[in-house]
Formats: structure tokens, C-alpha cells, sequence
């Protein structure tokens, strides 16, 4: 009989998720698993993974997200103190849809994308299971919570609270299920295989020396196939409509010599009009294959995409970031902090002007990202996800 690997992806609404995790899949049938996606957005699912032999479940989510929220999270038990982690009630309800789904379809193995409460039902019905993502979803292992940006003496107390709230409210469900308790919120994550698809340069959280990096999840090789003459030179932006400076960016564009690509899905009537005004500037709102133009690509503008910022690290592109929530925010202070990205927001002193022609000309950035580039020349995505495959085989030994 088959091995049954299941891939569950319960937070985050980025199309990101289910492209990082195509590879995978297309990996694990071809070792003749049967592979099933429980996934958030089913839309998403389809969209990316309608030619493979794979099964599709909805993910069980808390209801109670609708509701009242926190204005700001401070931290990772912040998040899933907002999506269903806030009483033992509510949790439980979520762990209970996990594992009746569990139970029904019997999973020999759970991976694991931003998945918290997939991860805590294997531990309630004795699954293997193992992490499979970017750092932001796999907190270390400290005693407390670690916070993404410094703040008063009274938010941190509040932070501490809910961190608290979180691990009680955790023990609670185990406890229900006959399991031993946690002393702390890593205690979730310690008895899973981790594979981290990052590096330490963009990894959300700082870590042990030790760590074990697999790299970032290739997400850019499908979609439309941009015409591009030979030796030309363009910048490519991958954007949301959401963007803040989307606007003031597409009159600077206007302004360049050099061609710029935009993908912008779902941009407003208007917006499109205007870009389509300009004689430099060309609109696509499918995806595109990014990979096939990367190398052609002189500078990368995005919303600090975890999978786009890998990419351009590797290809040592420089990278103009507009993030718009936390996620992307953390990765764009990392990145900008070490001098590999320029982040721009709103609030930003540097104008969108001065950005673009320091991104495009400053040798300073170059060097920086070309040693980069050169400290990751060994690299190669298909051993990364090859190494990862062995590895889910020997779990189901």
C-alpha cells in the first residue's frame, strides 16, 4: 500500500504557500506516495497544483479570526493568539476539525506549512510530522516570546500574557487528548523534522549557530513567458494592488529609459489604464516566469516576498522592497539592515526617485550582493528538495 504524505497549509493567504510547495509534491509522487494538500485557499490549490495526481481538503480555520483583533502583533504567539489560540474552547474546536480530517483520511506523515494546529494534532494522535517553510513560521526555542520590534514596558507585559495564554490554552487540548504538557511554546515544534527554507541572511529570526538551511522555495518557474530581446535589461516588479507608493512608483518607472515588466494581479480598472499610458512600462496580471526573466532582470521591486528576496540573493539582483504587513516588514528591515535591499514605506526619508537610481548604480550594493551571490554558489534547488525527499522516506521507515 502507498505511504500517505499530506501537506497542510493552514496560515498565511499568499499563492507563495502552495507554489513553495509544488516541488514537493511533484517529488513525493513521483517516489509513488499518495500526496493530499489540506490547504486554506482551495482556489490557490487549483490554480498551481490542477495537473497533479494529488487530493484537495479544506483546512479547518478558527471562525473567531473575524472578530475582534490585535491592532498590532508583537510576536509569533501574538499571531496564532489572534487565529484560534485565545481560549481552550476555540482551540479545541480547531484541533478537533484537524484531527477528524486526520482520522478520516490517516496520514502516515504531516508536512507542515505555517501550520501550528496540524502540527499539535499530530502530537495529540502520534503522527509523524515535520516543518517544511520560510523561518517566520518556526519561532526558536526560548523561554519566552521573541518580539518582532522593541516596544514600551506595558505592551511587552501584554505580549507575555498572551504568550502564556497560548501555552496553557495548548496544554489544555493536550491534556484533553491524553498528552504530556509544554513547558514552552517551542515545545510544539521540537519533536518535528525541520526543514528550513531560508538562509541566515533572511531567515525572520536570528538562530544557532547550528541551524540547518535548505535555501528558499523556488516559486517563480511558471507563467506567462515575457518577450525580451537578447541583451536587454529591465526591471521587474512583482506587486500587490494593496501596495502603499504603488502610484508615485509607476510615474517613476514612467520616467526611466529602461523597460520595467509589472505583474499586478487583480490591478483596478484605473491603475491599469494609467500604466497603460506609458510607452516603457508593460502590465501583465497572470503570473509570470519569473526564472526565465531573472537574468535579464536589473532590478527586482516586490512586497519583500520571501521566495522573490531568496531568488534575487541568489541571482545577486538588487532588490527595491514595499512591504505592507508584518511578515514582509520583518524581512525587509533584515534584509535593508545588512545593506542587501533598499525598504521603502510611506514614512520612508528616501524618495522612490533616489531609491531606483541607488539601487541601479550604487557599487556598494553590488559588491555586497555579488558576495552574497558568491557565498551560495553551490546552491542548487532540485538537491535542496532532493535532500528534503530522502529525508521525508526515511520518516516513514
Amino acid at each position: 500500500m502507498k505511504k500517505h504524505v499530506v501537506i497542510a497549509w493552514e496560515l498565511g493567504a499568499a499563492l507563495g504557500h502552495v507554489m513553495g510547495f509544488r516541488a514537493l509534491a511533484i517529488g513525493l509522487l513521483a517516489q509513488n506516495m499518495k500526496v493530499s494538500i489540506v490547504g486554506r485557499n482551495l482556489a490557490s490549490v487549483q490554480q498551481v497544483l490542477s495537473d497533479l495526481d494529488v487530493t484537495f481538503y479544506q483546512s479547518p480555520i478558527s471562525l473567531s479570526e473575524r472578530r475582534e483583533r490585535l491592532k498590532a502583533t508583537f510576536s509569533y504567539s501574538d499571531i496564532i493568539h489572534d487565529l484560534g489560540y485565545e481560549s481552550d474552547q476555540s482551540l479545541l474546536g480547531l484541533t478537533k476539525g484537524w484531527s477528524n480530517l486526520f482520522e478520516l483520511i490517516k496520514p502516515d506523515l504531516v508536512i507542515c506549512d505555517h501550520s501550528p494546529t496540524a502540527l499539535l494534532v499530530c502530537k495529540c494522535l502520534d503522527i509523524q510530522s515535520c516543518t517544511f517553510g520560510n523561518g517566520f513560521f518556526l519561532p526558536p526555542d526560548t523561554k519566552g516570546p521573541v518580539l518582532f520590534q522593541q516596544t514600551d514596558a506595558i505592551t511587552t507585559q501584554d505580549v507575555n500574557q498572551r504568550y502564556l495564554t497560548v501555552v496553557e490554552n495548548i496544554n489544555l487540548v493536550l491534556k484533553a487528548y491524553g498528552r504530556n504538557s509544554i513547558n514552552v511554546l517551542y515545545d510544539l515544534f521540537r519533536d518535528s523534522t525541520h526543514f528550513l527554507c531560508t538562509f541566515s541572511e533572511i531567515d525572520h529570526y536570528q538562530r544557532s549557530g547550528d541551524s540547518e538551511y535548505y535555501g528558499p522555495r523556488n516559486t517563480i518557474n511558471t507563467g506567462i513567458t515575457v518577450p525580451l530581446k537578447p541583451s536587454q535589461k529591465v526591471i521587474f516588479a512583482y506587486l500587490q494592488p494593496r501596495t502603499q507608493l504603488l502610484v508615485p512608483l509607476i510615474k517613476s518607472l514612467a520616467k526611466l529609459s529602461i523597460k520595467s515588466v509589472l505583474f499586478i494581479p487583480k490591478a483596478p480598472a484605473e491603475l491599469a489604464s494609467s500604466i497603460q499610458e506609458s510607452t516603457n512600462i508593460e502590465l501583465y496580471d497572470r503570473p509570470v516566469n519569473i526564472s526565465k526573466i531573472f537574468e535579464q532582470t536589473a532590478l527586482l521591486i516586490n512586497n519583500a516576498s520571501h521566495g522573490l528576496v531568496g531568488e534575487a540573493i541568489l541571482h545577486g539582483k538588487p532588490n527595491l522592497l514595499l512591504p505592507y504587513q508584518l511578515e514582509q516588514n520583518i524581512l525587509a528591515r533584515k534584509t535593508s539592515s545588512q545593506k542587501l535591499s533598499i525598504a521603502l514605506n510611506a514614512d520612508s526619508k528616501i524618495d522612490i526617485d533616489s531609491a531606483i537610481h541607488f539601487a541601479l548604480n550604487n557599487k556598494d550594493l553590488a559588491d555586497r550582493l555579488n558576495r552574497v551571490k558568491q557565498k551560495y554558489s553551490h546552491y542548487r534547488h532540485e538537491e535542496a528538495i532532493a535532500s528534503i525527499l530522502d529525508q521525508c522516506s526515511r520518516l516513514l521507515k
